[in-house]
């Protein structure tokens, strides 16, 4: 069964930061040296310090991308300019996007933790494979930073759509957090801590596997992380953090969710019949 939980968010102060667009970052595999460099211009509290910084030519094992963005989240939860959510919470997130000319669309989803899973469980459930490297470099800025800095994107099935109807109406007043980014797009986050609600959330996405669309890096990062800290510390606590993993899930039921075409190379196909493949596809 896939396990889910509410956490205690650190998220940006907004009575500091009043402009979220001068902070917020795409995720850190899209974004181009040129952005890297303008998401560092732009605000000296942006993401990017935290989850791509920039290098330097002095860089040591004392003083690099990583340890800095260590170094910035002590200080700016020392300035107050990162506060923590005071209850456990799971955040009901709302996204209005584009995808062309076509109007706007609204995606549903919630950011939660995840007990994580070994992909033999069967529960967690990948498609894309990764690269040593990345990961590598992902787990370096993990175990400096000692947390999750963005969530891994991953889908449910839910055809009655009760986890997010159930979660929502947990929801209260206005959105803590409502901005509109510098791609156009507009996000709202409400935090849903009532227990009841949250326990129902829980029990209703216990049977469902869960479908990595995005994050596969970040998914199997989090896992070393998870097995280096075992090695450390040990395992007998089952709710310790590093059992968990920051996601954003959405029903792959959902109206709002738009599914783009990409490239994939299929191998070993044997004796397929690429003409009757396309035409059955059609159909």
């Amino acid at each position: 069964m896939a396990e889910i939980a509410p956490f205690r968010g650190l998220r940006y102060n907004q009575e500091m930061l009043s402009d979220l667009a001068q902070v917020v970052i795409p995720p850190y595999d899209v974004i181009s040296p040129e952005e890297q460099r303008v998401f560092h211009e732009r605000s000296p509290y942006n993401f990017i310090r935290l989850e791509l910084g920039l290098p330097a030519p002095e860089d040591s094992i004392e003083d690099n991308p990583h340890t800095r963005a260590a170094a910035w989240i002590r200080q700016w939860k020392h300035q107050g300019v990162l506060v923590r959510n005071r209850k456990p919470s799971i955040y009901c997130y709302e996204l209005d996007y584009q995808t062309g000319p076509e109007p706007f669309k609204t995606r549903k989803g919630f950011i939660c933790a995840l007990r994580l899973e070994d992909f033999s469980s069967g529960r967690v459930r990948p498609h894309e494979k990764t690269f040593q490297a990345i990961k590598d470099e992902r787990l370096a800025l993990m175990l400096a930073c000692n947390a999750n800095l963005s969530p891994v994107f991953a889908l449910y099935p839910d055809s009655n759509e009760e986890v997010y109807s159930a979660l929502a109406s947990g929801r209260r007043g206005d959105p803590v957090i409502s901005f509109t980014d510098f791609a156009g797009m507009t996000h709202r986050i409400w935090p849903v801590a009532d227990r009841l609600v949250l326990e129902q959330v829980r029990k209703l996405t216990m049977d469902k596997p869960i479908f990595i669309a995005d994050g596969h890096h970040r998914y199997e990062t989090a896992l070393n992380y998870r097995n280096a800290l075992r090695e450390r510390y040990g395992s007998g606590n089952p709710h310790t953090s590093y059992e968990f993993i920051m996601v954003y899930l959405t029903d792959m039921n959902e109206p709002g969710l738009t599914i783009l075409p990409t490239h994939r190379l299929l191998r070993n196909l044997g004796e397929l019949d690429c003409g009757r493949l396309v035409e059955r596809a059609k159909s």
